[in-house]
C-alpha cells in the first residue's frame, strides 16, 4: 500500500473512485448514456461521489453540459 500511495499520492480506493468518475464523465459526454445505463451502484451514492470528486452535482453538470452543446 505504501508503494501505491507513494506512486499515485492517493489510496487505492481513492484512485479507483477517481478513475470511475472520469470514465463516467466520458460516457456521459461522448456516448451520451444516461446515469442509469452506466451506474452499477445506487444512483444516490453515485451522485454523492460525482459531486465530491467534481465539485458539482451530477444534475447540475448535465444541465450545464447540455446548455453548452
Amino acid at each position: 500500500m505504501r508503494l501505491f500511495i507513494s506512486a499515485y499520492s492517493k489510496t487505492p480506493n481513492q484512485y479507483l473512485t477517481e478513475r470511475r468518475i472520469k470514465y463516467t464523465y466520458r460516457l456521459l459526454t461522448e456516448d451520451q448514456l444516461s446515469v442509469s445505463e452506466i451506474c452499477f451502484e445506487s444512483i444516490g451514492s453515485f451522485s454523492s461521489l460525482f459531486k465530491r470528486e467534481l465539485g458539482l452535482s451530477r444534475r447540475g453538470w448535465v444541465s450545464g453540459w447540455r446548455a453548452g452543446r
